[in-house]
């Protein structure tokens, strides 16, 4: 997964959620309890609920990590509450949204997203 802004928040236990954009066709599936156990794209699974994966700080870097993901929620970009701005490394939810802004663009914030929730598993 890449983290190119946020890696060293992830390295420092500082950031535990992240927000992907929902890109078309990506479906959840979900377990006997209605939760979502993992996100699907053209019969791949992209992520799942107990699998780890690979930190990385850009593409084609090498893995500086591994998570495993813990949760998988869907909302959208505004929704997010100064406890979740917290979990994704920001101080704030103000600050989050103006990150967020600032990456994927300033009328975003109605956007659908996956919130992935993660524990740092292994360092290096």
């Amino acid at each position: 997964m890449i983290f190119q802004y946020t890696w060293q928040a992830v390295l420092n236990g500082e950031k535990t959620t992240t927000r992907r954009p929902r890109k078309p066709n990506e479906e959840a599936v979900t377990g006997p309890d209605g939760r979502i156990e993992a996100v699907v794209h053209g019969g791949r699974t992209k992520w799942q609920v107990g699998k780890t994966y690979a930190v990385q700080p850009a593409r084609n870097e090498p893995q500086i990590a591994r998570i495993r993901v813990t949760g998988i929620r869907a909302e959208r970009a505004g929704d997010i509450s100064d406890e979740g701005a917290r979990a994704e490394g920001e101080a704030s939810r103000e600050a989050f949204l103006e990150l967020w802004q600032r990456i994927h663009g300033a009328d975003t914030l109605d956007m659908p997203v996956w919130v992935v929730e993660f524990e740092l598993v292994e360092v290096g």
